[in-house]
């Protein structure tokens, strides 16, 4: 069976790699491990560029060099994306009211 595979990057990373200490990873290898009888036709790479990390200056290094690698394997396409970080922020609870104790 022809089959085409989607990664997100980023979750392949953090949630398989990186807990085991592994970062250099061909994901079409995997793809054939994971997925026996099937043909991997292609495997579409989503990732974003990550930024700069002042307490880890070869992060960004790192990346590039990984997706160059990629780039060298002819069944995986890479399509990058942006990354959006966002903090919200609540209180735990109202400030001006101490909080209400309930027999029950």
């Amino acid at each position: 069976m022809k089959t085409i595979v989607y990664i997100d990057g980023f979750n392949f990373y953090y949630g398989a790699c990186r807990r085991v200490g592994i970062r250099w990873v061909n994901p079409y290898a995997v793809c054939n491990l994971l997925l026996p009888g099937h043909e991997i036709h292609r495997v579409r790479y989503f990732s974003a560029l990550i930024k700069p990390d002042p307490a880890d200056p070869d992060k960004t290094t790192r990346q590039h060099t990984y997706l160059r690698a990629l780039r060298t394997l002819p069944l995986i396409d890479i399509h990058l994306g942006v990354f959006l970080q966002s903090v919200k922020k609540m209180p735990l609870f109202p400030l001006e009211q101490p909080p209400v104790m309930v027999d029950v």
